[in-house]
Parts: C-alpha cells; sequence; structure tokens
C-alpha cells in the first residue's frame, strides 16, 4: 500500500509475525517532533557508536536521502541491499497489508533484532501516538521542537500537533526529555501527558556560542558550549545554524539521561568520546555546503543546500544566511535553486515570503519522485511562481524555471559563469529534503 495511513494496527500484526522484535532492540531512543528530529538521532547515534566502539548502535530516520537503506543503520552502515529483499520477502509471505512505511519500519526493527543491538535511536515518521514506530513501551522518549506542521494529519492547532507528538510516551517509559519550545501551549500538553503516565521529564540546558572561536570555519563547524552531565564542555559541531544549537542542546539532555535510566549501560569514563563522536556527525541536506565538480574555486563555500520545507525551517535557514558573513550580507546576492512538495499551497506561501526578498532570483527546478513514496510529487513551476508573484508582486523577484530538474540547474550555473565574481552571491539550494536527495545523486554521479 503506497500511501500515507496512520495507525498501529498493521504495523503491530507485522511486527507480531516477526517475533516482535521490537521487544529485542536493546535501549531504545524514540525521537518525535516537528523539527529537528533527525538531526537530534543522527548526534546521539554517532555520540553513542563512537564511545562504545565494542557495541552495536541502531537508528533508524526518515524520510530516506538516496535509498531506503540509508534509513536504517548499524553503527553507521546502512542495511545492506541483499538482507533488505530478504526482510521484505519475509513481510510479503504473511499476506499483511501495508505501507511502505511500515513495512520499511518492519524491516528496520526486524534487521535490529537479528543483529542484537545494545542501543536503537528511533525517529517517529509522523506525528508519534498513531505513528508506526509506537510500539515501545519502555523507551527514553524525547521531544523535539514543535510547530504547524501535517496539519492534515495531526490536528490544526499546537494544542492537537502536540498531544500526537506526546503520545509516544507511555506509562513505562523511561523518562521524557523536553527540548525548548516555541509554543507554550505545546511544551504544557506534553508536560501534562509525561505527568499524566507518571513519566519522569528531563529539561534542556542551552547550547550557546563559544566565546573562544578561534580556528573555525563557519562552513564547516560552530563553536559552541553546553552541558554534558552536569559538566560544562566545549564542542565543534558540525551542523551549522543556531538552531543546531538547540537540537545539541536536546541531544546533550537525552545522552545525559540515558545514562541515568540505562545503569546497566557502561557510562564511559568522561565526556570526551561523546564530544567526539557528535563532533564526527554526519548529516547531509541540513545547512550544507557543497562543492559542484566543474564550477571555478572561487564558488566553493559559496552554494549552500538546506533541506527547510516548512516555516519554523525556513527562518532558521534564513536566519543562517543573514548571521554568515554579515559584512557581506547587506549587498549580498542570492540565487535560490527552489524545488517544493506539491499540495501545500500555505506552506510554499510561507517559505516563499520567509526566504526570498526583492531583487533576489529564484530557478524553479524540480525533484524525482523518492522510492517507494509515489505520493511525493514536486509543485509545478508555474504553482510556486504564481506564489512569489502573490506574494512580491510582479517582476519584484527574477524567476526562471527549469523543468529537467536539477541536472539543467547546474547545467546552467557552469554554462551562465554566475559565481565566477567574487562578490560574496550565494546559491542557495531549498525548498524540500527530496531536493536535497536530487542534487546530492547528481553529485554522486
Amino acid at each position: 500500500m503506497n500511501s500515507i495511513r496512520l495507525g498501529l494496527e498493521s504495523i503491530s500484526a507485522l511486527l507480531a509475525a516477526l517475533g516482535d522484535p521490537q521487544k529485542r532492540m536493546g535501549a531504545v531512543i524514540h525521537v518525535a517532533g516537528t523539527n529537528g528530529k533527525g538531526s537530534v538521532c543522527a548526534l546521539i547515534q554517532s555520540a553513542l557508536s563512537h564511545t562504545h566502539s565494542n557495541l552495536k548502535i541502531a537508528r533508524f530516520s526518515s524520510p530516506h536521502l538516496l535509498h531506503p537503506s540509508d534509513s536504517t543503520r548499524i553503527n553507521g552502515t546502512a542495511i545492506s541491499e541483499e538482507t533488505r529483499q530478504d526482510f521484505l520477502r519475509q513481510i510479503s509471505h504473511t499476506g499483511i497489508k501495508a505501507t511502505s512505511f511500515e513495512i520499511e519500519t518492519a524491516v528496520a526493527f526486524a534487521w535490529f533484532a537479528a543483529e542484537g543491538v545494545d542501543a536503537s535511536v528511533v525517529e517517529v515518521g509522523l506525528g508519534g501516538r498513531l505513528d508506526a514506530t509506537n510500539v515501545f513501551a519502555d523507551a527514553l522518549c524525547v521531544v523535539t521542537l514543535l510547530g504547524l506542521d501535517h496539519t492534515e494529519f495531526l490536528g490544526d492547532t499546537i494544542e492537537a500537533i502536540a498531544r500526537e507528538k506526546a503520545g509516544i510516551v507511555h506509562p513505562e517509559s523511561r523518562g521524557c526529555v523536553l527540548g525548548v519550545q516555541s509554543f507554550e501551549k505545546a511544551e504544557r500538553v506534553v508536560e501534562e501527558w509525561a505527568q499524566t503516565m507518571n513519566c519522569a521529564l528531563f529539561h534542556v540546558n542551552s547550547v550557546v556560542a563559544s566565546p573562544d572561536q578561534a580556528g573555525s570555519d563557519p562552513t564547516q563547524f560552530q563553536r559552541v558550549k553546553g552541558t554534558l552531565f552536569d559538566q560544562q564542555v566545549h564542542i565543534n559541531l558540525p551542523l551549522l545554524g543556531h538552531h543546531q544549537r538547540d537540537n545539541l542542546a536536546i541531544a546533550l539532555a537525552t545522552l545525559s539521561a540515558f545514562y541515568s535510566v540505562h545503569p546497566k549501560f557502561p557510562k564511559p569514563p568522561d565526556s570526551a568520546l561523546l564530544i567526539a563522536g557528535i563532533e564526527a556527525t554526519k548529516w547531509r541536506g541540513r545547512l550544507e555546503f557543497i562543492s559542484i565538480p566543474g564550477l571555478p574555486q572561487i564558488s566553493q563555500k559559496r552554494i549552500l543546500a538546506d533541506g527547510a520545507h516548512n516555516s519554523q525551517g525556513a527562518v532558521a535557514l534564513r536566519q543562517f544566511i543573514d548571521s554568515f558573513d554579515p559584512t557581506a550580507a547587506k549587498n549580498r546576492k542570492i540565487l535560490w535553486v527552489f524545488a517544493c512538495k506539491q499540495g501545500a499551497k500555505q506552506r510554499t506561501d510561507a517559505l516563499v515570503s520567509t526566504l526570498f526578498r526583492k531583487g533576489d532570483s529564484v530557478w524553479v527546478t524540480s525533484f524525482e519522485t523518492p522510492e517507494g513514496m509515489p505520493w511525493v510529487t514536486s509543485a509545478l513551476g508555474e504553482e510556486v511562481w504564481e506564489c512569489v508573484e502573490g506574494v512580491f508582486g510582479s517582476g519584484s523577484v527574477n524567476v526562471r524555471m527549469f523543468d529537467d530538474g536539477v541536472a539543467s540547474v547546474v547545467a546552467a550555473l557552469k554554462e551562465e559563469k554566475v559565481l565566477e565574481a567574487d562578490n560574496g552571491s550565494l546559491v542557495v539550494f531549498c525548498g524540500s529534503l527530496y531536493l536535497m536527495a536530487s542534487l546530492h545523486r547528481l553529485l554522486r554521479h
């Protein structure tokens, strides 16, 4: 079944047919939220894998970037296609009808159990309460930043959305780490639900820029300080943007809580290994400076790719651009390469109004439909054009259409020598994580 369908009936039946692998996934960290949950999962998994190199640390995340196997990893290594196909055949033989996400979830959990993992970091797909990953009785739960997204499935108020996200917390949950929230009502809903479930609540300490920025490269990492095991630590955070400091704060609080609620898990003698793991985190398509072969050397560190696809993500991207090299910001020219998902005009309007400015250039393109997700399609260029003109008026933003996808955009960047002038200009790919996938797929080949 190729669609979005919330509910636990099918996944419960699938997992039961596979021997309930969700009960054999080691110490589970279950992460819900609107923004930041993927980054938080990547930071936690990298920290634990680096610290416990003799153990198996699993991670399941969504959506996948290039291939469904990308989402299912142990110690950073993706499930092999041969192994994935073996589990898919087992699932097919059950005769149970399920969505593609439910199937991939079952594959991941079955593989993790078969491999005897010691800990699993699991990202919620959509919502929480009725998400296919919500099958753990005693996980350490995490709730990242909440916002108004996927309202057609989760409700059109922040309180309704918070209730869905908080639904991953159960009476036997080992605790709930709650990140700083933009909406006080959302925070209150999660706190009240945790209290109802008699679940310990862990709040986070802020992560701020370190006063010592010597040797830092703002295109590679940000030097920050935070709190781990009640001690101040300094970290070269490889995920860029102020919002990633908030995600790191959640990851640090989760790591601190993890060892306290899992006393049998071997706690490291100090935080150095965990910090080294955090500093080794790789998370593509999030405020990522990329190099495109064939463009002049001067273009390096001036091409930015970010999967911002909702209003909170757009605000974070815009803030980063405005703060990056402030001396050049006032007169900086920005060329936006933009593609977004079809069917959400309100979201597109929010992206356009937050990101673009009068005088900018916008090259509207498209992304390929991701494997296993045929319901995800790229918005038509004409739809985006209408949104831009509706926000800024005709001619205020220079819009061009590239109907042949990212390859035609990259060809135009080379032919028109867009980045050859040393004027501090930027090219920014954004609008969808699926655009990031198309871009990385092109760069890989």
